[in-house]
């Protein structure tokens, strides 16, 4: 009954040992195990210092190269090093000088680093875990995972020098991977082992017997919970097998039989134990947590850039303003929107967009100051933080604001971050942004008012000159619904045909006749009647619908221009201006060859303006752009010559046919010297290019006789005639071929 009662006992105990051991092993030893591991280099370091501090002292009193190699022979250094399985030692002087060494060149240097003299010298070991590929505290390269550890040499509370222990950290680890790994085959090998005979015992018993367990055995072998059984199985049998080999002891004691029991159990039970519940366990647990963990990051920070999101930084907007308004400070919301990334993410696609966002959101959360970077949190305030809300519209929240100096500094700091180019493909590429600034309280009492100001702010900034920053004004919020309003026109304009071609002459300056017709777009809204290009165009470009927009005109001007040849009325070439968006898309070269196809227009009579700024932007890709659209036989020009890069090299490699003179030197030509000088230097260069030149924005007999003087080609503006409807070309031409004589 007693062996009965023991073994009952030890059952149950295994049992609970099947319970608690994978427990242990999840809250406790495996989250330590790294630590223990630092831990135990640490300690033996420790001991092999005391040790050796020992062995030095007992003769010397004081350290030098001369009597540590004298009490530390070769063969001494290399049975330590091989006994305690050190990777390197190395034993320095007060001063810090290597008296001794694994490396014989490193004796003689000296360690100037400050955590020697800060921390070693004052008696403290210094301890730093050092990954593979990375530096030592020595800035010595290492190929292994190492503990380096820094023992001080004390005695009677006198520094007489230092021990640097390297333990290699991987050499251990791979002797515990190999150990886990054995173990676990032969744990596999006993498993198999033990349902092998199982089965054999099984089916060897009657023939009825064995037939119902080959119908049940393979769903149980199946079953998601035939693990757990066999470990119950095992521990049974396991159980079986010690109690024999106790049986064989007789003289064992109670206890030591119950001691023997326990500890042979859990040896032979631990790898399954760790296999078949503790290990899946534990994997099912990591996935639990990680996934949980996900979720709650992406909920909270943006993906891309790691940065908080939408939804964390409304949150700790309005936690920063509730402790603003407790303790009367204030704060700034900076709304930071990137311009023209659109057509950045078009020209290098979403990877090369993402690659900047990501370039952009490591510069604001780096290199502001601390007080302007990331979120940081207490019990009671709220820091400064960075924020991407979407696309490439990034918040900044201020809180260690004054005065408004300090936000016009910290938006200076930020134009200053973005101003360096972002290398994509090789390629330097310049970013500027638009930021908005609203602040507390004047600006807004709460979280979304703030927000939203700092918006209306930025939006107003993209549409009076972008690239700067604009502190919130009352009247932004009605500029800003009267844009939002306007961008719905324009898809609603496209979607209903709400725009309308007008045509504005160039005439020859020698003949007096209409050289060409320039297209130009105007929206029809019932309710504001014509609308001009000027106060929907940046807002098209900004939103994108310059591209469909600029398709259309390119089509129906074709076709009018078609429509023309066939009624022999008109022959004159069509020109047509081309946004930088356009310009720089893939498809821009295969749209404009669609439609010349579609339309049936000759593309001789095409001619596209382009303006210097955009050719200017990628001038080896706007080179091979523009040369083939010279091989379908399109017209080029260079439009608002002037007032961009003024590249003469440029002008010579570019397949162009005209340039035009910006209307701005045209207005003063005759008013101002220097003006009036530019456009001759201008007219007499391209002269000798031999290009066209046509003056843009003349409105006066005087700007047309000196024109005419300098040889200028063609006229542009308002002292011919506005732009005209389609139905009004054909009238005017013929009015103006009837005066031609007056003019020439």
């Amino acid at each position: 009954m007693k062996n009965n009662k023991l073994i009952q006992h030890i059952f149950i105990i295994s049992l609970v040992i099947s319970v608690i051991f994978p427990l242990v092993n999840i809250y406790f030893i495996f989250p330590s195990f790294k630590d223990l591991l630092i831990n135990n280099a640490e300690d033996e370091a420790l001991r092999i210092g005391n040790h050796m501090s020992g062995m030095l002292l007992k003769k010397n009193r004081e350290l030098t190269h001369a009597n540590v190699t004298s009490t530390l022979s070769l063969d001494k250094y290399q049975l330590l090093l091989h006994d305690f399985q050190l990777m390197k030692l190395k034993i320095f002087s007060p001063s810090g000088e290597i008296l001794y060494s694994t490396n014989p060149d490193e004796i003689g240097d000296i360690n100037v680093y400050s955590y020697f003299h800060e921390h070693v010298a004052r008696g403290k070991t210094y301890t730093k875990v050092v990954k593979k590929d990375s530096e030592s505290l020595e800035g010595q390269k290492v190929v292994v995972d190492v503990v380096e550890t820094y023992v001080p040499i004390i005695k009677g509370n006198k520094f007489y020098g230092a021990f640097e222990i390297y333990y290699d950290l991987s050499s251990r680890n791979r002797e515990l991977n190999d150990f886990i790994v054995i173990s676990s085959i032969v744990t596999l090998i006993l498993i198999f082992g033990y349902l092998v005979t199982l089965i054999y015992v099984i089916l060897r018993s009657d023939k009825r017997n064995s037939e119902i367990l080959l119908e049940h055995l393979p769903r149980r072998l199946s079953s998601p919970f035939y693990s757990i059984l066999l470990i119950i199985i095992s521990l049974f049998v396991t159980e079986t097998i010690v109690m024999l080999v106790i049986s064989a002891l007789p003289s064992l004691s109670v206890i030591t039989r119950a001691v023997f029991d326990s500890t042979l159990l859990v040896v032979l039970v631990s790898p399954l134990l760790y296999y078949f519940m503790l290990r899946p366990l534990l994997v099912h647990i990591t996935e639990l947590v990680r996934a949980k963990q996900r979720i709650s990051h992406m909920s909270l920070y943006d993906d891309l850039t790691n940065l908080p999101n939408r939804t964390l930084f409304g949150d700790r907007l309005q936690q920063a303003v509730l402790h603003a308004e407790r303790y009367k400070r204030k704060l700034a919301v900076l709304f930071l929107d990137l311009d023209n990334f659109k057509r950045l993410n078009d020209i290098f696609e979403h990877r090369g967009g993402d690659l900047i966002l990501r370039e952009i959101a490591d510069r604001l959360s780096s290199n502001l100051r601390s007080s302007d970077a990331m979120a940081r949190m207490n019990k009671e305030e709220v820091s400064s933080m960075v924020a991407r809300l979407g696309g490439d519209e990034f918040s900044i929240l201020l809180t260690e604001v004054q005065t408004k100096q300090d936000v016009i500094q910290a938006a200076g700091r930020v134009k200053n971050i973005l101003s360096e180019p972002v290398m994509i493909n090789d390629q330097e590429v310049f970013i500027t942004s638009s930021i908005g600034i609203a602040t507390y309280p004047g600006d807004g009492q709460d979280a979304d008012s703030l927000l939203t100001n700092a918006h209306s702010a930025t939006y107003y900034l993209k549409n009076h000159g972008r690239n700067n920053f604009q502190f919130y004004e009352d009247s932004m919020n009605e500029t800003a619904f009267h844009l939002l309003i306007l961008e719905n026109d324009l898809h609603k304009a496209l979607n209903n045909e709400e725009f309308i071609l007008y045509y504005q002459p160039r005439m020859d300056i020698l003949t007096g006749n209409i050289a060409s017709l320039e297209a130009l777009i105007r929206m029809i809204k019932p309710d504001r009647g014509i609308i001009p290009p000027m106060e929907f165009i940046p807002l098209a470009e900004e939103s994108g619908l310059i591209v469909p927009i600029g398709e259309w005109i390119m089509r129906n001007a074709c076709q009018m221009r078609k429509s023309w040849q066939y009624s022999g009325l008109i022959d004159t070439s069509i020109s047509v201006n081309i946004s930088g968006y356009q310009f720089q898309r893939q498809d821009f070269i295969s749209t404009i060859a669609r439609i010349l196809e579609e339309t049936g227009l000759d593309p001789s009579l095409l001619e596209l303006e382009i303006t210097e700024t955009v050719m200017m932007q990628d001038g080896r890709e706007s080179l091979t752009i523009l040369h083939q659209l010279k091989d379908m036989g399109v017209c080029l020009a260079m439009d608002d010559f002037g007032t961009g890069y003024s590249s003469f090299s440029y002008l010579k490699s570019f397949p162009l046919d005209t340039i035009k003179i910006d209307r701005s030197f045209i207005r003063d030509v005759t008013t101002n010297k220097d003006t009036a000088a530019i456009v001759e230097a201008i007219v007499a260069m391209a002269l000798r290019l031999d290009l066209r030149i046509v003056a843009e924005g003349v409105e006066t007999g005087e700007q047309l006789t000196f024109l005419k003087d300098q040889g200028c080609h063609e006229i542009q503006g308002f002292f011919i005639t506005p732009p005209l409807p389609a139905d009004a070309i054909y009238p005017f031409i013929m009015e103006t071929s009837n005066r031609a004589h007056v003019i020439s």
